[in-house]
């Protein structure tokens, strides 16, 4: 099982294998240039740096839901791990740098909601498939 929960929101996931989730307001103010520089990889950066503030806002968040939803599925700390995760922004998929996990993940947005999960089968249709997390 895993919880996230963000200003009103609260979100739950279930599953026979471990799973991570987590949930953010979309809405949310965020220093984005700052966090990629100073949590992402280099090859993360790179993705990033053309994009105009409002769309690496939106990117930043989008890839720290997916990370942090990675590291509860790992039962790890965002102190520990958040540096050696690569979210990919062209596929949608998650690496983990120094032991090459590629663990499925899936995430969406619901109104202000932006919600990420990561786990065996998450992938499985997840984000076209709204009632699942209505």
């Amino acid at each position: 099982m895993s919880l996230s929960h963000s200003d009103s929101g609260l979100l739950l996931a279930w599953s026979p294998w471990p799973i991570g989730i987590d949930l953010e307001r979309g809405d949310r103010p965020l220093a984005a240039a700052l966090l990629q520089r100073r949590y992402f990889p280099a090859t993360e950066q790179r993705q990033l740096q053309q994009l105009e503030p409002q769309a690496l806002r939106r990117a930043v968040l989008r890839s720290w839901v997916h990370k942090e939803a990675a590291i509860k599925w790992r039962r790890r700390s965002l102190a520990e791990e958040l540096r050696l995760w690569h979210f990919d922004h062209n596929s949608g998929r998650l690496l983990h740098t120094t032991e090459a996990l590629r663990p499925d993940c899936a995430a969406a947005e619901a109104g202000p909601w932006l919600w990420a999960a990561v786990g065996k089968g998450v992938n499985i249709s997840m984000a076209d498939r709204p009632e699942l997390w209505k």
